[in-house]
């Protein structure tokens, strides 16, 4: 018995051997036990046909299993960003790369890539990617989170997202499974973004073959249903998308607004935020969402609508977008503001630990308070009160009282220094301090809230470019 048992073990491993065959080193730290190796190998598979929760919860089994398993520790923190369990994800990374000896140096490097691109920190990943990429040009993986860098962080630095699908074409020309679920969910933005629709339309429907109830399905369904025409598609798709979690809410609106380009559709996912069943914050995040789609589509009476609905489930968010609406170019501007200033002094923003927040639904759940001074401070720049605004802008630059929040503080600054240089009419010191803004934090809260994308900062960049006769580089 003691025999079938190791036997059982050494199958185990080469199974585990075998599936990084592709890759330039094989991963060392398979000195584990036969549950955990099960649990695993369970897990990749779950992952590769689209299934992350349940990945995620066979990761979460392999390290339970073995508190020491380098391997599981990290695929559990990358399997993380596909679910709602994103806190989670970054203690699994960090972990992987606390279990002495256990990485080689290579797994190492790219353990230490993905932290910087989880983190936020795009430059950064960049540059570790290519590293590694350097040593080992056809390592499939390395391309295919260089690419996801491009994917998720082009745009916080003037670049084209749509420049990620070269590299996930790099990533299945040296070995990543093509039929990979994450690497074709990928691809179909990344052809959407590219102006190619029938590839698009191509991926999404290769994407319900692949996995029908995948997790994913329901956003996938939705955006199909939206470039097809298809109602009976599209009547399913939110049929499912009403019984979804609130994190998949905040996939399938962005999909339909940014890949799909249907926003009228992006705005009902939205209102599925606020049923009943939901917290009142998240019910206040749907009647927000749908009021920033109705302002895309120029409907203002619309979206003050949705405002007032915010505004009696969660005063703080309320405020926070109010705010940040105000300063939008808007019929009844100077109204707008003082009522924004007004709504901002009144509330009190109650942050809670980093580690108790879900970013994908409660994006300011732990920098309220500096969220709220930095749009107070925009806000004050705009009605002429310089002081005030300064010394709110000092109090953010000199806050640390956490990591997150003394990130988030000082990008949101430096837009508001740019504002009082537009102010003293220094315009070259403007686009200096704008060109070099940028909030990096977690990589799902700088993509989900426009406050903190710094989408407001690249748009005033992009005007003062333009009127100093910088065309190319203001539509950059």
């Amino acid at each position: 018995e003691a025999h079938l048992f190791e036997l059982a073990e050494e199958i185990a491993r080469k199974v585990v051997v075998a599936l990084f065959e592709d890759a330039p080193e094989v991963p060392r730290r398979f000195d584990t036990t036969l549950l955990a190796l099960k649990a695993y190998l369970r897990g990749e598979a779950l992952l590769r046909e689209g299934h992350f929760a349940d990945a995620f919860q066979a990761f979460e089994s392999a390290v339970e299993e073995d508190s020491l398993f380098t391997l599981g520790w990290a695929r559990l923190g990358i399997t993380a960003s596909y679910t709602e369990d994103l806190v989670m994800g970054r203690r699994a990374v960090k972990k992987a790369l606390e279990v002495d000896g256990a990485l080689s140096e290579s797994e190492r490097r790219k353990l230490l890539a993905y932290r910087a691109f989880a983190d936020g920190r795009f430059v950064e990943a960049e540059e570790r990617w290519r590293a590694v990429i350097g040593t080992h040009p056809r390592d499939p993986d390395a391309w295919f989170y260089l690419a996801d860098v491009y994917f998720h962080g082009g745009p916080l630095h003037g670049n084209n997202p749509a420049e990620s699908w070269s590299g996930f074409k790099q990533a299945i020309e040296y070995g990543f499974p093509e039929e990979d679920y994450s690497l074709q969910y990928h691809i179909r933005a990344s052809a959407a973004w590219a102006g190619d629709t029938d590839a698009y339309v191509e991926t999404l429907r290769n994407l319900l073959r692949l996995e029908p109830e995948g997790d994913l399905a329901a956003p996938v369904r939705a955006e199909l249903a939206s470039m097809t025409d298809d109602e009976t598609l599209r009547q399913t798709a939110f049929d499912e998308l009403s019984e979804s979690p609130d994190w998949l809410m905040t996939v399938a609106q962005y999909g339909l607004a940014l890949v799909a380009r249907d926003v009228e559709a992006a705005s009902e996912a939205a209102l599925l935020w606020t049923q009943p069943r939901r917290s009142t914050m998240v019910r206040a995040q749907g009647h927000i969402a749908a009021a920033l789609f109705a302002l895309v589509g120029g409907h203002v009476t619309r979206a003050d609508e949705q405002m007032a609905l915010a505004g009696t489930l969660d005063p703080v968010y309320t405020a926070e977008y109010a705010g940040f609406i105000s300063l939008l170019p808007l019929p009844d501007a100077e109204s707008r503001l003082v009522r924004a200033r007004e709504s901002l002094l009144g509330v009190e923003p109650v942050t809670r630990p980093s580690e108790e927040i879900n970013p994908w639904a409660d994006s300011h759940g732990d920098v309220h308070d500096v969220v709220v001074a930095s749009v107070l401070a925009s806000i004050l720049i705009r009605l002429g009160d310089i002081e005030s605004a300064t010394r709110l802008l000092d109090e953010m630059e000199s806050n640390e009282s956490s990591p997150a929040k003394t990130n988030v503080a000082r990008g949101l600054a430096a837009s508001g220094r740019a504002a009082l240089a537009l102010v003293a009419a220094d315009t070259t010191a403007a686009i200096d301090i704008l060109a070099n803004t940028r909030v990096e934090d977690f990589w799902v809260r700088t993509g989900i809230s426009p406050i903190l994308s710094s989408v407001g900062e690249r748009f005033m960049l992009a005007g003062l470019l333009a009127e100093r006769g910088e065309v190319d580089e203001a539509v950059r």
